[in-house]
């Protein structure tokens, strides 16, 4: 019975030493602890802030013109290919409407030609053979008198040059007009044809691309996202290629941080990394490292205290997925870097 006892009160004595080492010393009894098996090891965590981001699409008009109408407002949720700014046409609607009368023109000459019966064509390719020839003819007729006066006249010289020049010019209109006789003859190479054809198809050709500029001055977003920004106001003039709506993707932030180079051991590429908002203090958003810089910079300029904006640092980003769109650009955020012992 007494030793019974003194066993009772070893144990108890063992166990109040054991309370006051744990509540004197918690870290050394927490290492007790995992040291026997009976507790996991705690992470160590560094914590580093930054801003959230989001990447910006800028959407502007290669054209540019009068801005007609901002259909949504900054805020507002876009879908990929709805309007967010239209631009004034009316000068390229009236360009439209030359070309358009030029293409018109243009199908009505080739349709008319293409009615005409081929016998025209051949009669009128042989007329002008018949011509050519005798043009030819009458220029060696008159080769032929100026060699006769050779004897009579000081100036022989120059006729006969003169009477040879329009000879090689007969000459070659025959051999023109053999050749489109031959052509017409050979086959479908409509001669009359082919320069209709080419003007309408190159009339047709900047109608399809003015057409395609009026369409642009309408200017779609490429994604899903939000309006971020409005960039310009209805009834200002745009230039060519100025942004004047911003969109972003909000499923997805981004958290920049900067790290020192003595603290780069508590990162690493793929690392799962704890976000937290002052916005949503219950909130833990879970990011993920995806960027850390090669090179060191200087802090940015937008961080508070003059000693850290001389500290070399190394940008890191750390992609948060926001399925719910509660993360918003701008908002100041807390990475929390977990590493193990």
């Amino acid at each position: 019975m007494r030793g019974s006892v003194i066993v009772t009160l070893i144990i108890v004595l063992i166990v109040l030493i054991g309370t006051a080492f744990f509540l004197t010393n918690p870290e050394a009894g927490q290492q007790l602890l995992v040291d026997l098996g009976l507790a996991e090891p705690e992470a160590e965590v560094y914590t580093a802030s930054g801003v959230l981001e989001v990447p910006m699409v800028a959407l502007g008009s290669e054209v540019g013109g009068r801005v007609e109408a901002l259909p949504l407002s900054e805020g507002e949720p876009v879908l990929a290919g709805d309007v967010v700014a239209i631009l004034s046409s009316d000068m390229l609607e009236a360009q439209r409407k030359v070309l358009q009368a030029r293409v018109d023109a243009a199908q009505a000459q080739v349709e008319m030609l293409q009615a005409l019966p081929r016998d025209v064509d051949l009669a009128v390719a042989e007329a002008g053979v018949a011509l050519a020839q005798a043009a030819l003819d009458g220029a060696n007729l008159a080769l032929d008198d100026a060699l006769a006066l050779n004897s009579q006249l000081s100036t022989r010289d120059e006729l006969i040059e003169l009477a040879e020049a329009q000879v090689d010019q007969a000459d070659a209109g025959f051999a023109g007009a053999q050749a489109v006789l031959q052509a017409l003859e050979a086959g479908p190479g409509d001669v009359l044809l082919l320069p209709a054809q080419a003007e309408f198809d190159a009339a047709e050709a900047e109608l399809e691309a003015i057409d395609r500029r009026i369409a642009n001055q309408s200017i779609r977003s490429p994604i899903d996202g939000v309006v971020m920004e409005q960039l310009v106001l209805v009834g200002e003039l745009a230039l060519p290629g100025w942004p004047l709506v911003l969109v972003a993707d909000l499923s997805e932030v981004e958290l920049v941080v900067y790290i020192p180079e003595a603290d780069l051991n508590w990162v690493s590429l793929g690392q799962q990394v704890s976000v937290r908002v002052d916005a949503y203090p219950e909130r833990n958003f879970e990011g993920e490292v995806t960027y850390i810089a090669d090179e060191a910079e200087f802090t940015p300029r937008n961080i508070q205290t003059p000693n850290e904006r001389v500290i070399l640092v190394y940008a890191v980003t750390i992609r948060v997925p926001n399925p719910d769109r509660a993360l918003k650009p701008g908002l100041p955020a807390d990475a929390t870097f977990e590493v193990l012992p």
